[in-house]
């Protein structure tokens, strides 16, 4: 667990040498999970609460910055932990893939987490977030609309503490941030198109889900990667900001 600014925390999930980086987001009122690992991550996010000093009692909501299963699939467990109704927040686009509605966009894991797709992990959205919402929590957490890695993938601006929660548009390498690659990227223009929306916020820290946290010169390493050109036709445009 590492405390990034005031209210906010990157809590590892860590699962067959596989490490991944939720959010945390709390006031004395409430706190909020973004993203939440693998089925069988819950015990390692209740612990990661604990540790920077916020009870699992606390939690009120989880927002799923896309409809990947290594951000989904801990969300039964959480539900499943919780004393009282977790609300869960995600983009209208990824909502069908994420309820179970149509198959999610990628079904390919390591060999050795392949059997996570065997497991329950569809969970119903309680509430849609469109591009420029605004949650009105911890000084305000704007949704920021960046479709590439799928449809409805969206990031997170944290207005007052200026730290961007980017899912999986960005990953990084000992805080060096990496760009979208072919890979795991299905529509890698409209991905650099999304990269390039980034350059508008005054950004100061970057939280990568696959990678963790970048702190040095994010603002010049994230226009050297939002310049490149992808030189790709893209096939649903970021204008359609509102799903």
């Amino acid at each position: 667990m590492m405390n990034i600014a005031e209210g906010v925390a990157v809590i590892p999930l860590e699962i067959e040498g596989i490490l991944l980086n939720s959010t945390l987001m709390w006031d004395e009122h409430r706190s909020i999970l973004i993203d939440a690992g693998f089925h069988g991550h819950g015990e390692q996010i209740v612990n990661g609460m604990r540790k920077a000093g916020v009870p699992f009692e606390q939690l009120s909501a989880v927002i799923l910055t896309h409809q990947d299963i290594d951000h989904i699939g801990g969300v039964q467990d959480l539900l499943k932990l919780a004393a009282k109704p977790l609300t869960v927040y995600a983009h209208a686009l990824d909502q069908p893939a994420i309820e179970g509605a149509v198959p999610l966009l990628k079904r390919e894991l390591p060999p050795q987490l392949q059997h996570m797709f065997d497991l329950p992990y569809h969970v119903k959205v309680d509430y849609t977030l469109n591009d420029g919402d605004v949650l009105p929590f911890f000084g305000g957490v704007e949704v920021i609309f960046t479709p590439g890695h799928t449809p409805g993938h969206i990031s997170l601006y944290l207005q007052t503490s200026r730290v961007l929660i980017a899912g999986d548009l960005l990953s990084s390498v000992d805080g060096e941030l990496q760009a979208p690659t072919h890979q795991t990227t299905p529509d890698l223009p409209t991905a650099f198109g999304s990269l390039r929306r980034l350059l508008d916020y005054d950004i100061e820290q970057i939280v990568c889900y696959h990678g963790g946290v970048c702190t040095d010169h994010v603002t010049g390493q994230l226009r050297r990667i939002a310049e490149r050109p992808s030189g790709e036709v893209s096939l649903y445009s970021v204008k359609n900001t509102n799903g």
